[in-house]
This record gives structure tokens, C-alpha cells and sequence, in this order.
């Protein structure tokens, strides 16, 4: 129990020196273009950090919701930043330069954000490899992992329909082998 809580105190240490050695005004840019982009609803790269935030059709009413997105994640900031601040990097520059803890916090939602997707997609990947693994056991025999009826069918009805498009004949073999179930009654199915 104690060994869990040093190790917490650890990554926490080494997430605030991460953060602390992100604190640049470019890697605030960067997170206020985020903030500006998934408000204007636009591909955070289409925005320069020294474009003048109006060519992107900031107004007074977007600059609005870009505050509310922005303190959302680093906290109380003056009400009229982006109205005296007209680029992503002049924005970024006045937060390192006067609300150095907005901009802290700022980086360190961000690093959360991230390490949250990071976190979804490695378990999206795990859920896609388990429904696989799922898909192998609902359509395989078991015993013999060979193909089952419910495989059979499937793959018959893409091949009909496959048939059907490309106009095509689809011919189908069927094997019936006589006395199997007298061997798996006498011998066991492991034989």
C-alpha cells in the first residue's frame, strides 16, 4: 500500500516536471489553437498561430465561447483576452507572461487529455482483439477449430450474394462422411 502511494507521488512529480519543461509559448500556442479550432469547428492545422484570429470570423460572440473553452481548462482569465490579444501566439505569450499558473494548468489538461485517448485507443484496440478472438469462437468447432454450420452459412450467403453481383455461377460441394458418429461414440471426440 505504501509502495502504490510512492509510486502516485512519483508519476505525479514527473507529470508537473513534464509540464514544467512544456511551459513554452509554443506548446501554449499549440493548445490554444486546439481550443480555437474544435470551437470554430476547423482543422487545428488550417490555423496560423500568428493569423489574426478575425480571419478566421472571430467575433465578439465566438470570442465568448472561446473564453468559456479556454477557462474551462486553465482556470479564471481576463474576460476580454481575445479581444486585445488578435493571434493564437499573442494569446499564448500573454498567458506565459501574466497568468503563468493558467497556462501551467492549461498544458496539464491537455497532457490529460492526451493520455486519456492514448488510454481509449489501447483499449479500443484490446476490445477490437477480444471481439475477434469472439468471432473465432462463434464460427469454429471447438474440438476441431475447423469451420462451423453458423461459418458455413455466412460464407455461403457472401458468396451468393458476391455471385449474384458479379453474375456468376456458384457451385457448392457438400461431404457427408457415413459412420463418423459411430467413431466419436466408440473412440471419443478427442480421437
Amino acid at each position: 500500500r505504501e509502495a502504490g502511494k510512492v509510486i502516485e507521488q512519483i508519476s505525479q512529480q514527473a507529470k508537473v516536471a513534464h509540464v514544467e519543461a512544456a511551459l513554452t509559448v509554443d506548446a501554449v500556442a499549440r493548445s490554444v489553437r486546439a481550443i480555437v479550432a474544435d470551437t470554430l469547428m476547423i482543422e487545428r492545422e488550417k490555423i496560423d498561430l500568428d493569423a489574426d484570429l478575425a480571419d478566421f470570423g472571430v467575433d465578439s460572440l465566438i470570442v465568448v465561447n472561446l473564453h468559456r473553452a479556454l477557462e474551462e481548462l486553465a482556470g479564471t482569465l481576463p474576460a476580454t483576452l481575445f479581444l486585445n490579444y488578435q493571434s493564437v501566439r499573442e494569446v499564448a505569450e500573454f498567458l506565459i507572461n501574466n497568468h503563468v499558473e493558467q497556462a501551467r494548468q492549461l498544458l496539464h489538461s491537455f497532457a490529460l487529455l492526451i493520455g486519456q485517448q492514448v488510454e481509449r485507443e489501447a483499449l479500443l484496440a484490446q476490445l477490437r482483439r477480444a471481439n475477434a478472438e469472439l468471432s473465432s469462437f462463434a464460427l469454429s468447432d471447438p474440438l476441431t477449430d475447423l469451420p462451423n454450420r453458423r461459418a458455413l452459412l455466412a460464407e455461403l450467403a457472401r458468396a451468393l450474394a458476391r455471385g449474384q453481383r458479379e453474375q456468376r455461377l456458384v457451385h457448392v460441394a457438400f461431404v457427408d462422411l457415413d459412420g463418423f458418429k459411430a467413431i466419436n461414440d466408440g473412440h471419443g471426440h478427442d480421437v
